[in-house]
């Protein structure tokens, strides 16, 4: 009789255990998951858009480290010399940078000539591939990289480009409601949505519709692809935490008695996060100090379209359609300054294969889809230098 507990338990391990393995548990799980946090998301959201649209003003929690007086920090390291930390509250006003975003939001029709790109020399340019959302590694380049800021000593200043799906012609693609495509987890942490409210954004989405309309890539596709229209905004602010970002910033400059106020009883609601994801119990939507982005909307190839492909003529004329929107966004971000590109993988949520897109920099992309992105990108890499090799 002893023996039967553990017999149970043994048969409960054994059931998680294949339940971990199939692919269908696993998807069930994984959109359970999505589901719970969608109204946690849809609050943040609408906190973000209350700003952005708002007065512009947030609070960010800071907790800064405190060190002894009389460490000796050539014996120890800095982090032996911690003794606690310190709870600061920083009133941040990013009105000013979010009007100047949205009067400088420009709309690029389809009969716009954009100057094209000058290749650089193939040593110059360094790939990386990320896991993690646009947001987070927007956000730590900011912070870590000198060469995103060197152009101009402006703290706002930034040379990161951005491309964002504009996923069903839906400014932040049903940010509001909780969505979690790339755009909107774009859109939920930064000010993004104050541009995509704009006089010029509000003509792109009535471009891009008719766009759709004119031209909805049922088959037959178009022979000669159409210049899709696009929107760039400039100096869009992030002053979220994304969900997946675990990166933290100590400022050396940081003057606690200048530009913060000390936690106490009365502020300690301020410390309270937005939301709390409800299994990790992680904070979501934590305010951070600001960070600059670049960023250039653009529509993809509709699922649709990608579904009514049934022979290679056609799924040729997709690829065009879709490296030619690519190439615009990216002359788009070259002749205004952009230098560090953060791409995602552009219409992927819309139903477009990954291995279709190849294109340079950082690139963020969503952890199922990072493996096939990396093999189809250096596949086609492999190509393009094997095809260039035979025309010498």
């Amino acid at each position: 009789m002893s023996n039967i507990p553990i017999l149970q338990k043994k048969k409960q391990l054994a059931r998680k255990k294949s339940n971990r393995g199939d692919p269908r548990s696993t998807a069930v799980i994984a959109h359970a998951a999505v589901r719970a946090k969608r109204p946690l998301w849809s609050l943040i959201a609408q906190q973000t858009a209350q700003t952005v649209l708002g007065d512009g003003r947030y609070i960010e929690t800071r907790r800064v480290p405190v060190f002894p007086a009389l460490a000796n920090r050539s014996e120890h390291s800095q982090a032996s010399c911690v003794s606690s930390t310190k709870t600061w509250h920083i009133v941040h006003d990013i009105s000013t940078q979010v009007r100047s975003s949205v009067l400088d939001t420009t709309f690029y029709p389809s009969t716009a000539v954009i100057s094209p790109l000058t290749p650089s020399a193939p040593s110059s340019t360094i790939i990386e591939f990320s896991k993690h959302s646009i947001p987070a590694v927007v956000r730590r380049l900011f912070h870590t990289d000198p060469a995103v800021r060197q152009d101009s000593p402006s703290p706002t200043a930034s040379n990161i480009g951005v491309l964002s799906c504009a996923a069903g012609f839906r400014p932040g693609g049903g940010v509001l409601k909780g969505s979690s495509t790339p755009d909107a987890t774009l859109s939920r942490n930064t000010s993004l949505l104050a541009s995509l409210a704009s006089p010029a954004s509000k003509t792109f989405f009535a471009a891009a519709k008719l766009e759709g309309k004119q031209h909805p890539g049922a088959l037959p596709l178009p022979s000669l692809p159409i210049p899709p229209p696009l929107l760039y905004s400039p100096g869009v602010v992030g002053f979220r935490r994304a969900d997946d970002d675990r990166f933290d910033v100590y400022d050396k400059n940081f003057d606690a008695e200048r530009d913060a106020i000390p936690a106490d009883p009365m502020t300690r609601e301020l410390e309270s996060p937005p939301a709390v994801e409800p299994q990790s119990q992680r904070a979501m939507g934590e305010y951070v100090a600001p960070y600059y982005m670049n960023v250039v909307s653009a529509a993809s190839v509709s699922q649709e379209v990608i579904r009514s492909l049934r022979d290679d003529a056609s799924s040729l004329a997709a690829r065009g359609i879709l490296k030619l929107r690519i190439s615009r966004a990216l002359r788009v971000l070259a002749a205004r300054g952009n230098r560090t590109l953060v791409l995602g993988a552009f219409g992927v949520d819309e139903g477009v294969p990954v291995d279709l897109l190849a294109q340079k920099v950082v690139f963020a992309i969503p952890p199922k889809h990072l493996a096939p992105f990396q093999k189809g990108f250096e596949m086609r890499k492999y190509e393009d230098e094997l095809v260039s090799a035979l025309m010498e």
